[in-house]
Formats: structure tokens, sequence, C-alpha cells
């Protein structure tokens, strides 16, 4: 099955008064008592209602964009907007894109029937309270993707082994190395670290006892090294994208077995050597990207032709020679084709005027010669964006 994103909510319409901020005393520093966001003070009854209160203070909630019944004294926290229970105790929150801001508090560590978080696209400062990972909570899914959160991800992560299975840090501004302790979720079927600028280090070989990964997402970060021989056990990646990384050494061979694999993604890597011809096992692959900054050499191999799923196949601005197969001709499906930028020679397969689905095709800064295929020409004329090196003596191209 295609890993899937975290559930998000519609905002509603909510409120804007200017939030109180509560005068807290030293007997109320714990947030037990706080001011809700129409001054009245408000004591918390239970452990859900002292996290969640706790919560709502520390995120700026006065401001959020839904806070229905938030703080109420009326409805139980069951009844608070985004929020779920199971045997009235609380075990999803989500209020993804609902313009959260400030800390996450330590006080959510005590949401002990806790299965779900999802807080996606806000505007999240901070670290990560410890207790979220120390307090054995029977957490599923944590999705903290489009916030601003700074700090390390902790090693005490391992300690949601027995539950933890979505994993999404996503587009924050988290810092240091990926920690080898994430191996010990072996029920994670999603990964994504992308878009940590600033985080660095090697892919730790442990992460190779994730056996039911799905989706593994690391692009926009300072990653460096090799992609580990134990990923081989990886058998059902669908997703795994590097792309705008440090990631170095060749294309793994045993990538060719993993036979869900749909996009497999290393645009702007420092990964070298050639195409592996196993690659053309991978019947379900729709996006094929080793493009700009990749230092991939030798020939296309003809075997990435039985790929008709394609619908991206970017290998621009590496070192590949030989001529264009004409295997090529078999992705019917194709949106998007660019071998720009590299060192090919021959001439142009007429079977690459079959993909009538192309919307780009880009074979420009090559050494091709010989005439365009008139197929390509009609195609152009029907709006394929086609770019080749039509001022060179060497190539023909459409009238």
């Amino acid at each position: 099955d295609t890993p899937t994103r975290a559930p998000t909510i519609s905002p509603t319409d909510a409120p804007t008064r200017a939030p109180v901020i509560p005068t807290l005393s030293p007997t109320t520093s714990d947030l037990t008592t706080v001011n809700d966001c129409d001054g009245n003070s408000r004591t918390c009854t239970s452990s859900d209602d002292c996290a969640l209160q706790a919560f709502f203070i520390t995120t700026n909630g006065c401001q959020w964009d839904d806070r229905t019944n938030w703080l109420s004294t009326s409805v139980g926290v069951c009844e608070w907007n985004g929020v779920n229970c199971d045997n009235s105790r609380v075990n999803t929150i989500n209020l993804s894109r609902n313009n959260l801001a400030g800390s996450l508090p330590f006080q959510i560590g005590g949401l002990s029937d806790l299965g779900s978080l999802d807080l996606d696209g806000n505007s999240i400062t901070g670290t990560l309270p410890i207790e979220l990972f120390t307090n054995s909570l029977p957490i599923k899914l944590i999705a903290l993707n489009g916030n601003s959160l700074t700090g390390t991800i902790p090693t005490q992560i391992a300690n949601l082994a027995s539950t933890l299975s979505y994993l999404d840090f996503g587009a924050n501004d988290m810092t240091g190395t990926i920690p080898g302790q994430i191996g010990e979720n072996t029920l994670l079927t999603v990964l994504d670290l992308e878009s940590n600028e600033d985080l660095f280090g090697t892919i730790p070989p442990e992460l190779g006892a994730l056996s039911r990964l799905a989706f593994f997402q690391i692009a926009a970060t300072k990653v460096s090294g090799i992609i580990p021989d134990s990923f081989a056990a990886l058998q059902n990646l669908f997703t795994f994208n590097i792309d705008v990384t440090r990631v170095s050494g060749t294309i793994p061979e045993y990538f060719g077995s993993f036979s869900n694999l749909a996009f497999l993604s290393a645009f702007d890597t420092l990964l070298t050597g050639t195409i592996p011809t196993v690659l053309g096992q991978l019947t379900n692959l729709t996006t094929f990207d080793f493009g700009f900054g990749d230092n991939i050499e030798g020939t296309l191999p003809t075997e990435l032709g039985m790929l008709t799923k394609l619908i991206t196949l970017d290998l621009e601005g590496n070192f590949l020679d030989g001529t264009i197969p004409t295997e090529f001709g078999n992705f019917v499906l194709l949106d998007y084709i660019s071998l720009a930028d590299n060192f090919l020679t021959g001439s142009i397969p007429e079977s690459l005027g079959n993909l009538v689905n192309a919307e780009t095709m880009a074979l420009e800064v090559n050494f091709l010669n010989g005439t365009v295929p008139q197929g390509i020409c009609i195609l152009e004329d029907d709006g394929l964006k086609f770019t080749a090196d039509c001022d060179s003596d060497e190539l023909e191209c459409c009238p």
C-alpha cells in the first residue's frame, strides 16, 4: 500500500481576540491554573485535562484558527477541537495547519493513552520535550512536518519501539545527526526527515532493521556518506528520496530487488558510477531521478525500457555517454524526460515520437546528430516542450 501522509483538518472560522497571557504564581508554574482567552481563571481537573491545558497555553492557543471548546468548563476534553478519545482518555490530537505557535510543553508526556499526534504545518518552535519519548506512551504516529522545531532528534525515540509506525520531522530546523536508535523502531513504515538543512552525519546502518519501511526521505539535508549495505533488507520501500544531500558512493545493485519501489530520487547528490542494469526490474517505478550534480557515467541501460510506468525520468547533468536506447520509446506514460547536459551521441531514436504524454523532452548539451524524428515534431506542434542542440551543424531540428 502507498504510504499516506498524516490526516489533516480544515480549519474553521475562530475568534481572533488577542490572548490574555496568564500571570502565574509559583503554585501554578506547571500551568495547572491558567487564565483562559477571556481572562477567567481555570484549574485543570485530570491528567489529560492538565496536559492539554498546558499545550494550549504554550502553543498560543488563543490565536489558533479553530480553538472550539478548548479550555471549556462545560464540555470534556474529548469534545475539544482536534481531540479524539477512547474510553474517555485522549488518544488522538490532530491540529495540523491550525496556526499553532510557541513550544510543546513537557506536560504532553502526561497523555498516557496518546496514540497519534499530528501537528503538521504550524509554527511550533523549540525542542522536542523528552517526555514525549520517555513516558511509555502508546504512540503510533508523530507528524510534525512544516514547523520550526530546533534541537536534535532524541535518542530516546527507541522507547517507542513497540508502537511507533509513522515518524515525520520533515521541514523543520533540527540539527545533529540521525540517531541509530531509530532503527529499533522496527514497526516504522514512514520516516521523513527532509528539509532539516542542518541535519548532518551519515545514514545509520541500523536503519536497515526497519524491514517494514515504505517511505524514506532525507532530502535537503547535509547528510553524507554512502547508502548502507544494510538497506538491502528494506524490501518494502515505496519511496526513497535523498535529493540535495551529500550522499556519495554508487547506486546499490540491491535496489533492483525493491519490487514495490515507485519513487527513486537522488537529484543533486554526490553519487558516482554507472546505472545498474538490474534497475530495469523496478517495473512499478514512476519517478527515476538522478539529475544534476550526480556524477553518473557509462551508457544508458536498454533494460530501463522495461520501466513502462515511468512518469518522470531525469538524468540531466551527468557524464553519460553512448546512444539513447530505442527502448526508451516504451515510456508511454512519461510526462517529463531530461537527458540534457551529458555526452550522448548518435541519432535521436524514432521511438521517442511514441511518448505522446510527454510535456517536456530535454536533450540539449549533448553530441547528438542526424534529424529530429518526425514524431517528435508532431508532438512539439501539439505542445511538447522540446529542447536540443538545434544550433549545431550536426543536428537538424523540426522546421
